[in-house]
């Protein structure tokens, strides 16, 4: 289904255009609270604009899940890595999540996968208390060579209110008129958002299905229009709580 998404924010709302909800990538901020973690679920990136067409990334086939050398896939390069996620004129590209800063806490590594439908949710799983700095990079597909992609709309899940992602290269960003969600701008073109105090967790699998959306899972997402000043884009996630001691603690 198309259709807008208001009200529109940032230097560029004037210039916002129509897009399909089915084009939008999907991301977000922690997994159930069962595990006492907090993730952040990167759906397919959406909409990478082109001059002719706006291509979908695919999330559909994670090649391996390593993140800094914890697993589960020991013996992988220690990132995550989705083949084959978009194009760019006839390149191929993979996209590869990595740790920028090599500090990264997992509560369950096993939980750094995809899921949903489609196999379109991705997952990094991060532990309560602590904070990671993602890079999500664009290369070609089967090797490490940067690309910088279109622009593109990034969709973010903020599944409850101890967390805050802050994200880099904001042109634009929409939210639905009923939302939980809060925002800031920390500096040009970074914003900082964050859960409404009280806003209960999303469960385990949520969102089942990136493409249609349950009222309550839309109330949680900002959808972003970001202009990639090179191959990768930075995302910083900030867990608030209690830290547990050690990885797998409840």
């Amino acid at each position: 289904a198309s259709g807008r998404c208001s009200p529109l924010h940032g230097p560029a709302a004037a210039r916002a255009r129509r897009f399909s909800r089915g084009a939008m990538g999907n991301g977000s901020a922690a997994t159930a609270a069962a595990y006492a973690a907090a993730a952040c679920l990167l759906r397919a990136a959406a909409a990478v604009a082109s001059a002719a067409r706006v291509a979908e990334l695919d999330l559909s086939t994670l090649a391996y899940s390593n993140l800094l050398g914890m697993g589960p896939d020991v013996h992988a390069p220690q990132d995550m890595r989705f083949h084959s996620a978009t194009r760019v004129g006839d390149r191929i590209l993979d996209l590869v999540v990595e740790i920028g800063d090599k500090n990264y806490t997992p509560y369950d590594v096993s939980q750094n996968t995809n899921s949903g439908a489609r196999r379109q949710v991705g997952k990094v799983n991060l532990q309560r208390g602590t904070r990671a700095h993602l890079v999500f990079k664009f290369v070609e597909a089967g090797t490490s060579k940067p690309v910088t992609p279109e622009p593109f709309y990034f969709t973010i899940f903020m599944v409850d209110d101890q967390e805050q992602v802050q994200i880099h290269n904001v042109s634009t960003f929409c939210i639905p008129k009923r939302t939980r969600l809060k925002y800031q701008e920390v500096a040009p073109g970074l914003f900082a958002f964050a859960a409404k105090a009280d806003t209960q967790s999303l469960n385990e699998s949520s969102p089942e299905d990136p493409y249609h959306l349950a009222s309550w899972e839309a109330e949680r997402a900002v959808t972003l229009s970001l202009a990639a000043a090179g191959p990768e884009l930075p995302v910083s996630v900030l867990s608030a709580g209690r830290h547990t001691a050690g990885r797998g603690a409840g």
